[in-house]
C-alpha cells in the first residue's frame, strides 16, 4: 500500500518539527502540501531542516524529496505555494518514480501536476489550493485545473478546495443566522470532472467529518479525488487528528495493481488490510 497525505500547513518553515512528527506518525510515503508560504530562497533550507527533523525523530528515515510549486508572481512575498514530497527511500530504490522535470507548475503557486509511477500504476498527482472567493474558484477550475487535467490517463487530486461538495454532510455551523454558502464552485467542479470519485465519501458515504475548524464552524474543505479507473485500488481514506495549522491532514491508502479490493464483507476486508500492514511491519 502507498500512503498519501494531503495537508494544508499554512506555512512550512514555522512548523517543520510538528509536521515531520505527524507525517511520520501517519507513515506517509507521499505528502501533497498546500500553503507552503515559501520563496525560492527558502526552499533548500526548508528541505534540509525537514529531513533533519525526520532523522531526529526516526534515524532510519531518510526524509522527503520535494517538488516545489512556488508562487513566483508575488514579488517575494510568502503566499500560497504547493508541493509534493516523497520518501527518499522509495525514490532511490526505484519503487516509486516521478517525473519532476515534467511537472506542471502554476506560477501563482496554487497548482502542481506531477507524473508518478508506483505499484503498476501510471498516474498524475495533482496538488491544488483554490482561492477563497466563489468567482475566483470557478475561474480556477475552468481556466487552470481543467486544462491541467485534460490529458488521457488516471489522476489523484488532493486540494484545499475552500468549498464543500455537500452542504448537508460536509459543513456545520453554530453561528446564528447568516446565509448559506454558494454552491456554484461545487457545481462547476462536478460539471468539469464528472468521472472523479470523492475518495472519503466513496469509503464513508454518510459519515460527518471535517478537515477545517474555526470557532463557529467546521467543514470538509480538504479532499482527495481519484479517476474512476483507480476506484478498485482505493483502500481507505481518513482524516487525521493532529495538525499545527487549522487544517487536518487527509490520508489516502492506494493499493498496487493486483491488490485491488474484492467484493466481500467489511470484516474480511479489514482483516486482509491488517494482514498487509502486519506483513510490512
Amino acid at each position: 500500500l502507498l500512503r498519501l497525505g494531503s495537508h494544508n500547513v499554512r506555512g512550512m518553515a514555522a512548523h517543520l518539527t510538528d509536521l515531520a512528527a505527524i507525517w511520520l506518525q501517519q507513515r506517509l510515503d507521499v505528502v501533497l502540501v498546500q500553503e507552503t508560504h515559501m520563496t525560492f530562497f527558502d526552499a533548500a533550507q526548508v528541505a534540509a531542516q525537514l529531513n533533519a527533523a525526520c532523522r531526529e525523530l526516526c534515524p532510519a528515515h531518510a526524509g522527503y524529496a520535494p517538488v516545489w510549486g512556488l508562487n513566483t508572481t508575488a514579488n517575494g512575498s510568502r503566499s500560497a505555494g504547493v508541493a509534493v514530497l516523497a520518501r527518499r527511500e522509495l525514490l532511490s530504490s526505484g519503487e516509486l518514480q516521478w517525473g519532476a522535470e515534467q511537472a506542471f507548475k502554476d506560477p501563482g503557486g496554487r497548482l502542481l501536476v506531477l507524473p508518478l509511477q508506483w505499484g503498476g500504476h501510471q498516474l498524475r498527482l495533482v496538488c491544488a489550493c483554490l482561492p477563497n472567493a466563489t468567482g475566483q474558484q470557478v475561474d480556477f477550475i475552468q481556466q487552470q485545473l481543467q486544462p491541467a487535467m485534460h490529458a488521457h490517463g488516471s489522476y489523484l487530486l488532493a486540494a484545499d478546495f475552500n468549498f464543500v461538495s455537500n452542504l448537508a454532510l460536509d459543513r456545520v455551523s453554530t453561528a446564528p443566522g447568516g446565509s448559506q454558502p454558494s454552491t456554484a464552485a461545487a457545481q462547476c467542479f462536478a460539471n468539469a470532472f464528472p468521472g472523479m470519485v470523492d475518495v472519503f465519501r466513496y469509503r464513508h458515504p454518510t459519515r460527518r467529518a471535517y478537515t477545517h475548524h474555526s470557532p463557529t464552524s467546521a467543514a470538509r474543505l480538504d479532499r482527495w479525488y481519484a479517476s474512476a479507473a483507480l476506484q478498485p485500488y482505493l483502500w481507505q481514506c481518513s482524516i487525521g487528528d493532529e495538525t499545527p495549522s487549522d487544517h487536518r491532514p487527509v490520508v489516502l491508502q492506494l493499493a498496487a495493481i493486483g491488490q485491488q479490493q474484492q467484493r466481500q464483507g467489511p470484516g474480511l476486508l479489514r482483516a486482509r488490510v491488517q494482514q498487509v500492514w502486519d506483513d510490512q511491519d
